[in-house]
């Protein structure tokens, strides 16, 4: 009986803290993902949400790619210098040389999915919350290029999986992808 009353003590004090050195290190053990996804861009100017859905695929070091589903088939592929987009078999490849912004963005997804906090600095001011059962990364743009497009990212997840990113627009756009099981 002393025992399990013992356990039960455990269980019921909170969790730690985890602190940013803590999530980096819970990410970077991630090593590969394939999950469903869908996402939801909310804008000031529609009466309702733009939504999509297909598969998210991470392999560290090496790839990053949504693959949308529905409403039409596409795949971006998040590459060292560059986005690239296909639709309808044709792809277009997106310099980050030409698109600062869309660089910074691209930096938060590869350096939140590997864990590296040096990479997430070039662009944002990083801030963590919660603990492993739970926690929050909020992404503040440091820059002024994305500064002028992103107000913010909000990421959550539990241990080293991510399981929703939501960034906010200076424009009042929002979109909203939720990482499945």
């Amino acid at each position: 009986m002393k025992r399990l009353l013992a356990v039960l003590a455990l269980a019921a004090l909170p969790a730690h803290a985890l602190d940013e050195a803590g999530l980096m290190q819970l990410l970077a053990a991630t090593t590969e993902v394939a999950k469903p996804y869908t996402e939801k861009k909310f804008s000031p100017l529609l009466i309702g949400s733009v939504d999509s859905a297909g598969t998210l695929r991470y392999r560290k070091g090496e790839v990053l790619e949504k693959q949308v589903a529905t409403p039409r088939a596409e795949r971006y592929r998040i590459l060292a210098d560059a986005v690239s987009v296909e639709r309808n078999g044709k792809e277009q490849r997106i310099a980050f040389s030409s698109r600062p912004a869309l660089a910074g963005l691209a930096a938060s997804l590869r350096g939140v999915l590997s864990g590296n906090a040096a990479e997430l600095r070039k662009h944002f001011a990083l801030k963590v919350e919660g603990n492993e059962a739970a926690w929050t990364l909020e992404l503040t743009p440091t820059g002024d290029v994305l500064r002028s497009y992103v107000e913010r990212v909000l990421v959550a997840g539990r241990a080293g999986r991510v399981t929703r990113i939501e960034t906010f627009e200076t424009n009042g756009d929002r979109t909203l992808m939720e990482i499945g099981p």
